[in-house]
C-alpha cells in the first residue's frame, strides 16, 4: 500500500491507497493559520504534531511500503540542527516584505526570470528568508556555520522523521533561490540577497528515494500544485490544470525554451534526470474570497454586467503582480441586490483566470479540481469567457493521487494506475462579455493605484 501525506495550507491529511490506486483511508486535522494584516503565520509544531497523529493511525492498521509527500509551497521554515523551530512558519500569503520585492523587481527583475523564472515577490521563500535574517544577526551568523536550516514544509518534515537536510527539485525551484537552468542554488542571487548557502536543503530529483521511517520508503516529494499538475496529466497528456482551493493555481507542462512575461516559470518535477518544466498563474484569493462572500451575500447566482470586484485581500498575483493592491468594487448602487453581489464575486474569480490562461499558448481544454470546480456557475462563466472546455474530476483529491502514483511508480509498487473519471465537461455557450470585460480593466486600474 502507499501512503500520501498531504501537507495543505488549511490542513494536514494522510491518505492512504491500495495497489490499484484506490483510496482506502484517510485522516485529516486542521491547521490552524494566524491572520493579522499582511502577516500570515503557523506553528511549525502544530504542523509536525499533527502529521505524525495522522500517520500513526494509518500504520495501525494498513502495511504502508511507500510514501510521497505534497506540500503548502513557499512556506518558510528555520529550525536549528536539534529540529526545533525558530518561531513559526511564514506563510506563502505573507505580504510583510512588498516594498523589499518592489525594489528588487524594479532592479533585477529580468535576472530572476532568466535564472529562477519567478517574478520578485514576497509570496516566494528567498523573501522570507531574508526577512528572517535581516531581524536576528545571530541566527544570520549561526546560519553562515551551518546551525540553522531553512526548508519548505516538506523540508522541516523530513528534517524531523529522517535527520536529512532535503527537498525535491520542484519545491527548490518555489525558493527564488535555485537556478531551474543549471538546478542548483544561484551563487549570484545568494550575494545579492545574502543568504548563506549553508542553511538550504540538498535539492534532489522528484521521485529520489528520500531515506526510510518504520520501514516504509519516502519515494516522492512535490509541491502541492506540481503533484496536482501530475495526477491530471495522467488523466490527460499535456493539460493545463486549474485547482480552485483557497488560491486558484493554474499550470501548464511547456518546454524548458517556453517563457511568458507575466506567467512564473518553473519546475514541473524531476524524475530519472528527465526534468519537466510548467508555466504557472497564481491567483491569491479566490476560495477565500468566496467563503467570505457567501458570508456577507447570498441568493442564486446569476450573470451579472453592473457590478465588478477585484480581490485582493492578499494583493494580485498572476498576471498583475502587484502585492500592494487594494480590493476595488464598482458598479453597486441602491438598486444592487445581495444576489448580484454575489454573481460579482464568483465572476471576478473567473475574470482573474482568464486573464492567466490569455497568457498560455494551445488553450484547447482545461481539467479542473478542488472545491471551487464544483461551482457549477464559476466553471461555465470560466468556459465562456476564456471560449475554453473546462473538465471536472471526479476525484476530489488529485493532489495527493499525485504524490502517490509517482512514489508508487517510484517504488515498483504500481505498474499500472487506474486513471481518476470525468465528471464533467463544460463547453463554450458562445456568449460575449466585451462591456463586462472593459469594466474589469477598468476596476484593475483603481486596484493597483
Amino acid at each position: 500500500m502507499i501512503g500520501a501525506l498531504d501537507e495543505g495550507t488549511g490542513s494536514t491529511r494522510f491518505i492512504v491507497y491500495d495497489n490499484d490506486m484506490s483510496l482506502i483511508h484517510m485522516n485529516k486535522k486542521r491547521i490552524n493559520t494566524f491572520h493579522r494584516d499582511k502577516i500570515a503565520e503557523q506553528d511549525p509544531c502544530e504542523i509536525y504534531r499533527k502529521t505524525m497523529l495522522n500517520i500513526n493511525n494509518a500504520v495501525n492498521k494498513f502495511n504502508i511500503k511507500s510514501i510521497g509527500i505534497t506540500n503548502q509551497r513557499e512556506t518558510t521554515i528555520l529550525w536549528n540542527n536539534d529540529g526545533k523551530p525558530i518561531g513559526n512558519a511564514i506563510l506563502w500569503q505573507d505580504k510583510r516584505l512588498s516594498s523589499y520585492a518592489k525594489m528588487l523587481k524594479n532592479e533585477y527583475k529580468d535576472l530572476f526570470v532568466r535564472k529562477t523564472g519567478l517574478i520578485p515577490d514576497p509570496y516566494f521563500s528567498a523573501i522570507k528568508i531574508r526577512y528572517l535574517l535581516s531581524r536576528n544577526p545571530l541566527i544570520k551568523e549561526k546560519a553562515k556555520q551551518g546551525k540553522i536550516k531553512f526548508g519548505t514544509v516538506d523540508s522541516y518534515i523530513m528534517y524531523k522523521m529522517l535527520n536529512r537536510h532535503v527537498t525535491d527539485y520542484s519545491n527548490a525551484s518555489r525558493t527564488m533561490l535555485f537556478n531551474i537552468n543549471n538546478l542548483y542554488y544561484d551563487d549570484e542571487i545568494l550575494k545579492i540577497l545574502d543568504i548563506p548557502l549553508e542553511m538550504l536543503p540538498e535539492p534532489m530529483p522528484s521521485n529520489s528515494f528520500f531515506g526510510s521511517w518504520h520501514n516504509m520508503d519516502i519515494n516522492a516529494v512535490l509541491g502541492d500544485q506540481n503533484a496536482s499538475l501530475f495526477g491530471h496529466n495522467l488523466i490527460i497528456d499535456n493539460s493545463i490544470k486549474a485547482t480552485c482551493g483557497t488560491g486558484t493555481f493554474i499550470m501548464s507542462l511547456v518546454d524548458k525554451s517556453n517563457n511568458s512575461k507575466k506567467l512564473l516559470k518553473t519546475i514541473a518535477w524531476s524524475m530519472d534526470s528527465n526534468t519537466k518544466y510548467a508555466l504557472e498563474g497564481s491567483i491569491f484569493d479566490s476560495g477565500s474570497f468566496y467563503n467570505w462572500a457567501i458570508k456577507v451575500f447570498h441568493g442564486d447566482l446569476k450573470y451579472q454586467d453592473k457590478i465588478i470586484i477585484v480581490p485582493a485581500f492578499s494583493g494580485l498575483g498572476a498576471p498583475y503582480w502587484e502585492p500592494d493592491a487594494k480590493t476595488v468594487i464598482t458598479g453597486f448602487n441602491y438598486n444592487s441586490d445581495s444576489s448580484a453581489m454575489l454573481s460579482a464575486a464568483v465572476q471576478a474569480i473567473g475574470l482573474q483566470v482568464n486573464d492567466i490562461l490569455m497568457e498560455i499558448k494551445n488553450r484547447r481544454y482545461m481539467t479542473c479540481d478542488g472545491s471551487g470546480s464544483k461551482n457549477q456557475f464559476l466553471m461555465q462563466f470560466i468556459s465562456d469567457i476564456a471560449n475554453i472546455n473546462l473538465i471536472t474530476l471526479k476525484e476530489h483529491e488529485i493532489t495527493s493521487f499525485g504524490i502517490a502514483a509517482m512514489a508508487g511508480m517510484s517504488s515498483g509498487l504500481i505498474k499500472d494506475i487506474k486513471k481518476p473519471e470525468i465528471e464533467r465537461t463544460y463547453a463554450p455557450s458562445g456568449k460575449r462579455y466585451i462591456s463586462l470585460y472593459k469594466k474589469w480593466k477598468y476596476a484593475l486600474k483603481l486596484s493597483m493605484m
